[in-house]
């Protein structure tokens, strides 16, 4: 399970100056804060006070961005910091972690979750030898290079994820599905985090596009925003949300026999 570190600090931080952007571009755009309060339905003092304020909500930072046409994850990336290229495991790489799943959670612990090869040996009361074969085979595969006393160097950084074809992710996708399946069928009203719509719908092929397009970049956009500064917040907990779109086959879809 991953662990959650408190970057309060680098996120206040980080909110400021994606606040100072904003401020300099309403005053590029000659945008009055009577103006912005009136678009925000509050009072112009709210605004300044909004304005200065590292606590500012999300659904206000994401008003503001949309309002500017700004990128809200470059608003919340600490200053100076651009936007990392993604890059992806290899195809060899995906094969190991497919074939040893557990060697995939050795190196999650290791590389995402910042723990050394003795903190990881200790917590699951792995033998040395254990220790050193995931460190060889993590070694041969180049994401570390070993040093004496299981000292590792890692080869790779964040973001660094699996390409759409990689055997381990449509396993974990699978995976869960299943979760989610459980998850939705629990009738919980209770359970304000709780929610689904499921829609039969009949369109032509462009507009269905379009509506995949949509979701997708609504999907792209809080990933974003997760990923910049929520991810590891105190207050941030773990969602799972799903989109999903496919052909309905007819003699498929339950219904009542004439």
């Amino acid at each position: 399970m991953q662990e959650y570190k408190d970057n309060t600090p680098t996120l206040n931080l980080s909110i400021q100056n994606g606040l100072a952007l904003i401020k300099n571009e309403l005053k590029a755009r000659g945008i009055k804060y009577s103006e912005l309060a009136e678009l925000m339905d509050t009072s112009e003092v709210t605004v300044k006070r909004m304005l200065n304020n590292a606590n500012i909500s999300l659904s206000r930072m994401m008003f503001l961005s949309e309002l500017l046409s700004l990128d809200l994850a470059e608003l919340l990336a600490p200053k100076g910091r651009t936007k990392p290229t993604q890059s992806f495991f290899t195809e060899e790489q995906d094969n190991a972690f497919f074939d040893e799943p557990k060697l995939w959670s050795y190196f999650v612990e290791l590389f995402y979750n910042s723990k050394s090869p003795q903190e990881i040996e200790k917590e699951y009361a792995l033998t040395a030898l254990s220790t050193y074969r995931y460190l060889r085979k993590l070694e041969s595969l180049e994401l570390i290079q070993l040093n004496p006393k299981n000292k590792v160097k890692v080869l790779v950084k964040t973001p660094i994820g699996f390409n759409k074809k990689s055997k381990v992710i449509k396993r974990h996708i699978s995976h869960m599905m299943e979760v989610s399946y459980k998850a939705i069928m629990v009738d919980d009203e209770e359970d304000k985090d709780y929610f689904l719509r499921v829609k039969p719908m009949r369109l032509t092929q462009p507009v269905y596009l379009k509506l995949l397009d949509e979701l997708k970049a609504v999907m792209d956009k809080y990933a974003e925003v997760s990923e910049v500064a929520f991810a590891n917040s105190n207050e941030a907990k773990d969602y799972q949300v799903v989109f999903t779109g496919h052909r309905l086959i007819v003699e498929d879809y339950e219904t009542e026999s004439l």
